[in-house]
């Protein structure tokens, strides 16, 4: 399916987290239809601050049901333990995982005793993200990045 980029110019970061957490319930919804799990790779930054908030409200008011089907990888993950504040894990897990109660046997992050080897560390992040997902012909389906 061919996407078509837009820009969008918005007020401020509150209205940048409502706008993300509204295209993502909606490619989460599409995803789970098809497929029956929905698959994100959260960059780190902000990004999670911003959109956590928007997503949690989404939640508590049942406009995103099934986010136990929804499971979580890492686009830039950092070699850090992930219970450093380093980590894009932790601030993702703070903000975004625990209040949509998505189980943590759906977030697939990196092997803490690899993180002083960063090559047996990205081969191992490899085979646990194709150990997770579906593959379609030959390529790992990643609903949103």
């Amino acid at each position: 399916k061919k996407t078509v980029p837009q820009v969008t110019i918005l007020d401020d970061k509150k209205a940048v987290g409502r706008a993300v957490a509204l295209e993502i319930k909606k490619q989460a919804a599409d995803a789970i239809e098809r497929r029956r799990m929905f698959v994100v790779a959260f960059s780190g930054g902000s990004l999670p601050k911003i959109v956590g908030p928007a997503l949690a409200e989404m939640h508590k008011d049942g406009e995103l049901p099934d986010t136990d089907q929804w499971h979580i990888l890492f686009s830039d993950e950092r070699l850090v333990s992930l219970s450093s504040d380093d980590s894009n894990f932790k601030s993702v897990k703070e903000h975004v995982v625990d209040p949509l109660g998505i189980p943590d046997k759906n977030v697939v992050t990196i092997d803490e005793k690899l993180i002083n080897d960063p090559s047996a560390a990205a081969k191992s992040y490899q085979k646990r993200i194709l150990d997770h997902m579906t593959i379609a012909q030959g390529i790992p389906v990643i609903d949103m990045v």
